[in-house]
């Protein structure tokens, strides 16, 4: 999809609270690349059409329904070469709603992830998508900093888990959070990073779609105001701690 906004940077900053400002900042969210020659002018905003959106850009109520989509790494720090180390120390991590036993199998898959992104993908992104089971494993080869998933939700079911790695070992990206949220079969999405870390994210019980997308959508205008990474990280982390949708956040 392909969006042309003639916008004021100076205007938006005065107009911060007004729904058109929102609307403004949250399409600038999800751009991919934005070419911006002068704080006035014309914004050509490009953003993928993995989740259902409004014509603004924002999520929709329904959810995720195509069986795909993309996960990316914010981050452009150098890529981390995973060793045997990294592997051995990956962390047991208590899910919620997971049992020890599958808790121990996720943890044990986290290991065979890195190793599958350095043995055949040359460190890069990497991901395993499992019914809810923990059974059928899908493997994905992406990018250094991109993997698109495209139709291996697809008949798995729901509740499915999915983990993939981050070869920067940055926390979740943007991209992250709206898969996450967006796609209705996911239950789980999880990161282990190429240093051995991990961090979980899970949908409750009480997990509720519209709440989520309305705190993003408010804590994304207060929050990244020039688009640049560290923002956007802050925004995350923000976000992931305070909210009250549903979503539980944790790091291992």
């Amino acid at each position: 999809m392909r969006e042309l906004l003639r916008c004021c940077y100076e205007l938006m900053e005065l107009e911060l609270r007004t729904q058109r400002a929102e609307q403004l900042f949250t399409l600038l969210h999800m751009a991919e690349r934005i070419d911006l020659q002068c704080r006035c002018g014309i914004i050509e905003a490009r953003y993928s059409d993995d989740q259902p959106r409004d014509e603004d850009g924002k999520w929709t109520d329904t959810g995720g329904s195509d069986g795909g989509g993309s996960l990316s790494e914010n981050s452009k720090k150098p890529i981390t070469e995973i060793t045997d180390k990294a592997i051995d120390k990956v962390p047991y991590v208590a899910i919620s709603g997971y049992s020890e036993e599958q808790c121990k199998i996720i943890q044990e898959q986290h290991k065979d992830l890195l190793r599958f992104a350095r043995d055949e993908n040359g460190n890069k992104e990497t991901a395993f998508v499992f019914r809810k089971d923990l059974s059928d494993r899908s493997e994905i080869k992406g990018t250094d900093d991109r993997l698109d998933l495209g139709g291996s939700l697809h008949g798995k079911g729901t509740d499915l888990i999915v983990m993939h790695n981050h070869p920067r070992n940055s926390s979740y990206s943007t991209t992250d959070l709206d898969f996450f949220a967006g796609n209705t079969e996911i239950r789980t999405l999880t990161i282990v990073k190429n240093n051995g870390r991990i961090e979980t994210l899970t949908k409750g019980d009480n997990f509720n779609l519209s709440v989520f997308q309305k705190e993003y959508n408010r804590l994304y205008t207060k929050t990244v105001l020039t688009n640049t990474e560290a923002e956007k990280d802050k925004f995350v982390r923000t976000l992931l701690t305070k909210t009250r949708s549903g979503v539980i956040w944790s790091v291992g």
